[in-house]
């Protein structure tokens, strides 16, 4: 089963809450939570590779856009001919994921990208996803809801709220991996990549603060978010 939220659950530092039916964020998206939720546009974080082999079926009614916030190779995801243990196995350690989508040029201009995408779209509910819902998607949300005002703690708990729906996922994924290679270090790593843990978002978090010297310069004159793009998005998204 797949995992959407509507953000308009919550409430910003200053008693503001987004408007219903405006920012959903998801895990990879069925039919059915399409239907369920509404969306007039699908933003797709994942890679080129992940979004053919698993595609979003979106209706004429629908606009997708596929915006790959950062390229297989980041992640360690070699299309070839080697098991999929091996596969995962090249999986890259999470913490570093979150560093590089914050300051590798190439995926900081593509995180701009969709973050202009959402804040500047007239076509509501917007419907951002990647695969599990929780990296690449807790990202953008993190981004989104600072420029919208969310202190940095309700952002936090926003973010590991997929760690209880990923629990179960997590443990299994442990155990079958133990169960078929026993070896604990790698059945660790792979629950690792299905949680959400605080120091992943804090690595980033951290890493923009030292690069960039504030949240705000990173957002300002690297993802290129003007003051002027931020007050016309609340005024669209925040109730009154």
């Amino acid at each position: 089963m797949g995992y959407y939220k509507d953000l308009s659950y919550l409430t910003s530092k200053d008693g503001k809450k987004i408007k219903s039916k405006r920012l959903i964020k998801s895990s990879r998206i069925s039919k059915w939570a399409l239907n369920k939720t509404g969306a007039k546009k699908v933003i797709d974080l994942r890679t080129k590779g992940e979004a053919k082999r698993f595609p979003d079926k979106c209706g004429e009614k629908t606009k997708y856009i596929n915006i790959p916030v950062f390229n297989d190779l980041l992640a360690g995801i070699i299309h070839d001919e080697t098991t999929v243990f091996e596969q995962l196995r090249n999986l890259v350690a999470i913490e570093n994921i979150y560093k590089e989508m914050v300051t590798n040029y190439e995926y900081t201009s593509n995180l701009s990208a969709v973050v202009k995408e959402i804040i500047n779209s007239n076509e509501y509910p917007v419907l951002y996803h990647c695969t599990e819902g929780k990296d690449r998607t807790g990202l953008t949300t993190f981004i989104l809801l600072y420029i919208l005002g969310y202190d940095l703690n309700s952002i936090m708990e926003d973010y590991l709220i997929i760690s209880k729906k990923r629990k179960l996922k997590a443990c299994l994924g442990y155990l079958v991996i133990l169960f078929t290679t026993h070896d604990k270090e790698f059945a660790e790593k792979i629950r690792k990549y299905l949680i959400a843990d605080e120091k992943y978002l804090q690595s980033a978090i951290t890493t923009i603060e030292e690069q960039y010297g504030s949240i705000d310069n990173f957002i300002q004159n690297t993802l290129l978010i003007s003051d002027k793009e931020i007050e016309e998005f609340k005024c669209k998204i925040l109730e009154k």
